[in-house]
C-alpha cells in the first residue's frame, strides 16, 4: 500500500511537470527535485485537506509523521472521515502552475507562493504555523536550490498581492522560517515579536534573540558573528552579569530589572523615577514601556493607559499606543512596534528654525515682564503666578514634565522667522505633498500646515504651542499685507478647531460609554492594610473586655441586648464572650455584611446599592484601605493636585493614622455622600485597635442607595459642590447640611413676624495667609482653640507637617519658651512677662502693637511701666476641632488649585 501511494504520487507529478516540460530537468537533477517537491505538497496538503472538509477543525500532523519524511501514504490519510467524493491526491495536484515552477527552482519564496494557494483555495479557514519538528527538517532545504532561476517575472506578478502590511503580519504569516528566525521562535517566545530592530544599529532584519534575562535582539553581523551559534545564546551583558541602564546608559550591579515579562529592561531606580508612567510594584517595578504616555498625561487613572499594542522607544522608555491618536508628532517609526521619540531630537548648528523660542507674556496672566521660561516648550510664566520660588538651573513647565507632546491633527501656534505667531495644523508624514516628504528634517520634526496660505514646514515642539478656543493671536501688525491672510487664517484656524474637537468629543464619548461597563481599577482587600511606619495594633486577650451575656440568652450580644461591649462599641473576641459560638457582637471579625451592588448614578459617578432590606442600626460594612500617616496622606494629596486627581477616599481613623480606601478597599469606597445620608460612620475598637464602621440611619429598602455624610474638612478657600439631591442639601462639601422642614411644620401655621436682627458679621475660623509670610497655599493650622493663625511649614524650619494637636511658636515667649502673654501684631514674636518689657514698641505707622523688625520710621517706645497686651478673642472666633468619635469621621482634603 505504502508503494502504491508514492508510486501514484510521483506519476501525477511526472505528468504536471511534463505538461510544464520541465521533466528533463527533473530527470538530470536527480531525485532532490521529487523530493522537495513531495516534502512540500505533504505539508500543503494536510493543511488542504482540513480547509476543505466542511466543520473540522485543522489538526497538526503528529510526532511521529513530522519526524520521517518517507511515509507520505499516511499523511495523505487524514484523521477524520473526509467528505463524499473528496480525492486528496488530485486535491493536492490541483495546484496552479507557478506554484510548482517556483517550488522546484526557488526554495526561498515558497513560503510566499504557498501562503498565496491556501488564500486562493480557502479563504474562511486559518492555518496554522508548523511545529518545531517540520520546521527542523526543512531547515537544510538551502543546499538543494539550485543557482538557475526561471520565470522570475511570474513569481514577481504575484508578489506585490501578498505583502504583509508590517513585520508583525510577517512573523504570523511565515510558515517557512529561516535559521535565524526559528532561533528567535525556539528562544525568544513571546519576545520573537516584541524585538524587531537591532538594538546595537536600530535596525531591523533577521535577528539573533538573547536567551539571558535582557530578551535583546541584534544583528550577527553587529555581534561579528559570521554564522548563528550553536545551542542558547547569551549576550556580553547576560553572560557577565552586568547590564546597563536603560536611561543612563551606565552598567553596574545596582542596577534593576522591570517586573513585566519578556520586557528586559534594566533601570537605576533614581533613573527609572524621573519618568511619571513608571509604577512601584511590590517587589520592584514596573517602567514606563509598558504605559502610553499620552493617555497618561491625559488623564493618569484612565485604565486604557496599559492596554493595547504600543508602540516603544528603542532609546529611553518612552511608549505611546500604535495609532495616530496617541502617538506624538515627530517620532521616527523604526518597526510595527518600535520607534524613536522626539526627546532625542538633535538642533542643527547654523539652522535658524531649530533655535529653541519662548513667548513674551505670561500663560496665565497675558501680561509680560520677568518671566520664567520652560526650556522645553516655548511656555513663560510669572513666578508668582505659579507661586513657586525661582527655580536653580533649568525649569520645566508641567506639562512638559507630564510628557505631553504635540500629536497629529493639533492645532497649535507656530513661530518661523520673523513672522508673528502663526496658527497651524500638525500633519502626519504619510499626508503632505512628496515634495514636502522629502525636505531634510530630524528626529522630533514634524510638518506643519499654515492657515490662510496652505503652505508647509518642518518644525518641532520648542517653536509650537497649543491653540486655545477663542485665540486672536498677536496683534502686532509686522506687514499690512498679511493682515488679511492673518485674518483668514484665524477663521480657518477656528472651524478646523472646532471639527476636530467634535471629534474629540466622539471618541471621548465612546471611550466613556466603554469604561462605565465597569468601575476604575483597585486592588479589593477585606481589612486595613498599614503602609510605612504605621501599625496595626493587636490587643492581648487579657486586655479584652468581657461582657455579661449568656449563651442561653435569646439573642446574646445582639443588637437589641443589654451587652456591656456593644453599648461602648467594642466587639467580642470569640475566645473571651461567654456567648461563645451565639455571640452576635462579632460583625467586623466575621464580616457580616448585606449583599450590595455597584451601579453607576447620574452624576455622581459610581455608588452602591443594596440587595435586599437593611434594618435600622444593622452593620452596613466596614471602611478598609491602606492605614497611612499623616506625613504620607499629604504626599498622595500633593500628587494628586499635580496629575489632576480629584476623587480622595481618605478618612481619619485617629489623631495619628488616616484609611485611604483609593488604591485598596473594599465596597463601601463607592459609598457617596449625602446631606441626609440613610448610614452612619462609627468607630470601634476590634481586638485592641480601632476600625470604621457603616451602620444604618434608618429602615433601608431593596435597591436603595447606601450614603453616608463625608464631613469634609478642607484645606484652603476651595470648596467642592454637592450633587446628592437632599432636601437639605447645602450646595457644598463640608458645608452643615440645611434643616429641611417636616411635613408636620408645613402645616403649622405660618410665625409671627419678628423684629429683624442686625446680621453679625461673619469671621471666619482661621486666616487665609501665613502669618510669617504673607502669602497663601498649603497652610499648617494652629490648633489651640481661639488661635486663628496659619503658616507654611518651609516658614517655621519644619521638614514635615506636624501632626496631633500642635500650637503655634506665637504662644511661646521668643526668649524662654514659655507661655506668652505679649503678642506682635504683625509676625510670630511674642514673650512673657519676664521678658516683655522692651520688646514690643507702638508703630508709628498704624498704631499697632510691634516688635523692632516691622517700622522703618522707627519705634515709639511705652512709657515706663506701660504694657499693651494683644490676647486673641475667643468669641470672636469659631472653634474648629472635631466632632464626637461617633459623628465627624471623614477627611476628604481639597486644595486649591486646576481640579
Amino acid at each position: 500500500m505504502k508503494s502504491d501511494s508514492i508510486t501514484a504520487f510521483k506519476r501525477e507529478l511526472d505528468r504536471y511537470l511534463g505538461k510544464t516540460g520541465l521533466q528533463d530537468y527533473g530527470e538530470k537533477a536527480g531525485d532532490w527535485g521529487y523530493s522537495l517537491t513531495c516534502i512540500f505538497l505533504t505539508f500543503l496538503h494536510t493543511h488542504m485537506i482540513a480547509a476543505t472538509a466542511e466543520g473540522k477543525r485543522q489538526r497538526k500532523p503528529s510526532k511521529k509523521l513530522l519526524e520521517s519524511t518517507e511515509d507520505y501514504d499516511q499523511l495523505f490519510i487524514p484523521k477524520k472521515k473526509l467528505k463524499p467524493g473528496f480525492d486528496p491526491l488530485h486535491q493536492v495536484c490541483f495546484i496552479p502552475d507557478f506554484v510548482i515552477l517556483d517550488i522546484v527552482f526557488d526554495y526561498k519564496h515558497i513560503r510566499l507562493l504557498y501562503l498565496f494557494s491556501i488564500t486562493e483555495n480557502s479563504e474562511r479557514k486559518r492555518h496554522r504555523k508548523p511545529t518545531k519538528k517540520l520546521l527542523e527538517s526543512t531547515g537544510d532545504f538551502d543546499q538543494f536550490v539550485p543557482k538557475k532561476k526561471f520565470k522570475r517575472d511570474l513569481y514577481h506578478s504575484f508578489k506585490s498581492d501578498i505583502q504583509p502590511d508590517s513585520a508583525d503580519e510577517i512573523n504570523d504569516l511565515d510558515p517557512f522560517l529561516s535559521t535565524s528566525r526559528k532561533s528567535q521562535m525556539e528562544r525568544g517566545g513571546g519576545a520573537a515579536k516584541k524585538e524587531n530592530v537591532c538594538q546595537l544599529c536600530e535596525k531591523p532584519g533577521e535577528l539573533l534573540l538573547c536567551e539571558g534575562q535582557c530578551c535583546g535582539a541584534f544583528h550577527l553581523k553587529c555581534l561579528g558573528l559570521t554564522k548563528m551559534p550553536e545551542g542558547k545564546f547569551n549576550c556580553s551583558e547576560c553572560t557577565t552579569g552586568f547590564h546597563t541602564c536603560f536611561v543612563c546608559r551606565q552598567n553596574g550591579e545596582d542596577v534593576k530589572r522591570c517586573l513585566m515579562p519578556l520586557c528586559g529592561k534594566f533601570y537605576h531606580m533614581e533613573c527609572i523615577e524621573k519618568y511619571p508612567t513608571s509604577v512601584a510594584l511590590n517587589k520592584g517595578f514596573r517602567c514606563s514601556l509598558h504605559v502610553c504616555l499620552s493617555c497618561h498625561a491625559c488623564n493618569p487613572t484612565n485604565p486604557r493607559a496599559t492596554k493595547g499594542r504600543m508602540m516603544r522607544c528603542v532609546r529611553c522608555p518612552v511608549a505611546y499606543h500604535a495609532n495616530d491618536n496617541c502617538l506624538a508628532a515627530g517620532c521616527v517609526v523604526l518597526a510595527s512596534n518600535s520607534i524613536i521619540c522626539t526627546n532625542h531630537f538633535t538642533a542643527r548648528r547654523g539652522c535658524r528654525h531649530h533655535g529653541h523660542v519662548n513667548v513674551s507674556w505670561c500663560f496665565v496672566c497675558s501680561e509680560g515682564g520677568s518671566l520664567l521660561c520652560c526650556e522645553s516648550c516655548p511656555a513663560a510664566f510669572h513666578r508668582e503666578c505659579l507661586n513657586i520660588e525661582m527655580p536653580a538651573g533649568k525649569w520645566y513647565c508641567n506639562d512638559c514634565k507630564a510628557g505631553k507632546k504635540p500629536r497629529y491633527k493639533d492645532i497649535i501656534w507656530v513661530k518661523l522667522g520673523r513672522y508673528r505667531w502663526w496658527p497651524a495644523e500638525v500633519c502626519h508624514p504619510k499626508n503632505v505633498p512628496t515634495n514636502i516628504q522629502k525636505m531634510k528634517h530630524e528626529i522630533g520634526e514634524f510638518p506643519v500646515r499654515f492657515f490662510g496660505s496652505n503652505d508647509y514646514f518642518w518644525t518641532y515642539q520648542a517653536r509650537v504651542f497649543s491653540y486655545m478656543e477663542g485665540d486672536k493671536g498677536s496683534k502686532d501688525k509686522t506687514c499690512k499685507g498679511l493682515n488679511s491672510i492673518f485674518k483668514k487664517a484665524l477663521q480657518e484656524a477656528a472651524e478646523r478647531f472646532e471639527e476636530l474637537k467634535a471629534q474629540k468629543e466622539t471618541r471621548q464619548a465612546q471611550e466613556e460609554k466603554r469604561n462605565e461597563k465597569k468601575p476604575p481599577p483597585y486592588k479589593h482587600i477585606k481589612v486595613n492594610k498599614a503602609v510605612g511606619k504605621v501599625q496595626i495594633f493587636t490587643a492581648d486577650l487579657s486586655e479584652i473586655s468581657r461582657c455579661n451575656c449568656k449563651p442561653t440568652d435569646e439573642n446574646p450580644c445582639g443588637q437589641d441586648s443589654e451587652c456591656l461591649n456593644r453599648m461602648l462599641m467594642y466587639e467580642c473576641h470569640p475566645a473571651v464572650c461567654p456567648a461563645g459560638e451565639k455571640c452576635q457582637n462579632q460583625c467586623f471579625t466575621k464580616r457580616q455584611y448585606p449583599e450590595v451592588e455597584i451601579l453607576k448614578t447620574p452624576g455622581r459617578g459610581w455608588g452602591l446599592c443594596c440587595k435586599g432590606d437593611i434594618k435600622k442600626g444593622q452593620f452596613v460594612n466596614e471602611y478598609v484601605g491602606e492605614v497611612i500617616d499623616e506625613e504620607e496622606c499629604y504626599s498622595r494629596i500633593k500628587y494628586a493636585q499635580e496629575h489632576d486627581i480629584c476623587n480622595f477616599y481618605m478618612l481619619t481613623l485617629d489623631k495619628d493614622r488616616i484609611i485611604d480606601a483609593g488604591p485598596k478597599g473594599n465596597y463601601s469606597r463607592f459609598m457617596n455622600h449625602s446631606c441626609k445620608p440613610n448610614c452612619e460612620t462609627q468607630k470601634w475598637t476590634v481586638n485592641g485597635d480601632t476600625r470604621v464602621g457603616l451602620f444604618a440611619l434608618c429602615e433601608i429598602l431593596s435597591g436603595s442607595e447606601l450614603t453616608f455624610n463625608y464631613h469634609l474638612e478642607c484645606l484652603g478657600t476651595g470648596k467642592t459642590a454637592c450633587k446628592c439631591g437632599a432636601p437639605n442639601c447645602s450646595g457644598y462639601l463640608g458645608v452643615q447640611p440645611k434643616n429641611a422642614p417636616t411635613s408636620a411644620d408645613m402645616k403649622k401655621k405660618p410665625p409671627i413676624p419678628r423684629k429683624r436682627k442686625q446680621q453679625s458679621e461673619l469671621v471666619k475660623d482661621h486666616e487665609e495667609e501665613c502669618f510669617r509670610c504673607g502669602d497663601s497655599g498649603q497652610l499648617v493650622i494652629c490648633k489651640k482653640p481661639g488661635c486663628p493663625k496659619v503658616y507654611h511649614a518651609d516658614c517655621l524650619n519644619l521638614n514635615k507637617r506636624p501632626a496631633g494637636k500642635w500650637e503655634c511658636p506665637w504662644h511661646q515667649c521668643d526668649v524662654c519658651g514659655k507661655e506668652a502673654i505679649s503678642f506682635c501684631e504683625l509676625c510670630p514674636s511674642s514673650f512673657c512677662m519676664d521678658h516683655r518689657e522692651g520688646a514690643l514698641f507702638i508703630s508709628k505707622l498704624d498704631g499697632r502693637l510691634s516688635c523692632n523688625e516691622h517700622d522703618p520710621c522707627g519705634p515709639i517706645p511705652l512709657e515706663p511701666g506701660e504694657i499693651r497686651e494683644i490676647m486673641p478673642s475667643p468669641n470672636k472666633l469659631v472653634l474648629h476641632a472635631l466632632q464626637p468619635l461617633d459623628s465627624t469621621l471623614i477627611r476628604h482634603f481639597v486644595i486649591d488649585g486646576p481640579w
